[in-house]
């Protein structure tokens, strides 16, 4: 069999991987072994494992459900559900993409894996996460208000849409943050304060001022306010500039596929070869 043959300089490593139907199996089978060894170590200690990625959101709707609706508290229950599930695949991307480098038992360093398999390993087991944490809040959707498929459908493909974008967006940070731990307790920080600055407890129409500016910068506005809308049958209001709103999606498409496609570079710099 021809195995995968590295280029070694000093600057780069250069992967060349044959092209045949031998290796592109092999290939296959290492990616869906990254993508279910990933999700299967969020839950490796508890027997029910992977089911509770669609059990833990599923009773925290529910719960938001009982306070908001039989409690009789003045918000609407459905658009907090939906902005704390977003929220909640947008806070495991951020984690996983600064987390990235830190798995030295067959991850980022093994170097008998390509990056090509390591990088696809990543975006699927992001993908699967994603729908897994969405799909208890959708059912709870379907069941509970009413919304229909097709709601339950656009959040889950809007919540890992977000996820893939921002574990590739935080991959440009992995490094930094390695090297400056410091950095690591700062953006959990981060992650608290925008728990309550973006619009996650709240519809973003019922911001104002500098808090609504600072909202229309926010990536997570554009994820979570048009499920909103969706299940709502509402109209893409929020968004007040269009040309703002397309700006700020490209910018993070851009930062997002620097960051996979930075992953071999960062890969050899803390690679034993180097």
């Amino acid at each position: 069999m021809e195995l995968m043959e590295r280029l070694i300089s000093p600057e780069k490593c250069v992967e060349i991987y044959p092209k045949n139907q031998e290796n592109e199996t092999r290939k296959r089978l290492l990616i869906r072994y990254q993508i279910s060894n990933n999700i299967r170590r969020q839950n490796s200690n508890n027997r029910l494992g992977i089911l509770w990625l669609i059990i833990n959101p599923m009773v925290t709707s529910l719960i938001y459900v009982f306070v908001f609706t039989v409690m009789s508290a003045n918000v609407n229950a459905m658009s907090i559900i939906i902005g704390i599930g977003i929220f909640r695949v947008f806070g495991l991307s951020v984690r996983s993409g600064i987390a990235s480098i830190k798995d030295y038992r067959g991850g980022i360093l093994a170097e008998r894996i390509s990056t090509n398999v390591l990088t696809f390993g990543m975006i699927g087991s992001s993908i699967v996460n994603s729908l897994l944490q969405t799909l208890g809040v959708g059912l709870v959707l379907i069941f509970i208000f009413k919304t229909g498929l097709l709601s339950a459908i656009v959040l889950m493909l809007c919540a890992t849409l977000c996820g893939i974008m921002i574990e590739g967006l935080m991959l440009n940070m992995a490094k930094m943050i390695r090297n400056l731990p410091d950095l690591n307790n700062l953006i959990q920080h981060s992650l608290q304060l925008m728990f309550y600055l973006s619009p996650v407890l709240y519809n973003f129409e019922r911001t104002s001022g500098i808090h609504r500016q600072i909202n229309t910068f926010n990536p997570l506005t554009y994820f979570i306010e048009p499920v909103r809308a969706f299940a709502n049958n509402d109209n893409l209001d929020f968004i007040e500039n269009h040309y703002k709103a397309v700006v700020i999606m490209v910018i993070l498409v851009i930062f997002s596929l620097r960051g996979y496609m930075s992953l071999d570079k960062v890969r050899w710099e803390l690679s034993s070869w180097s």
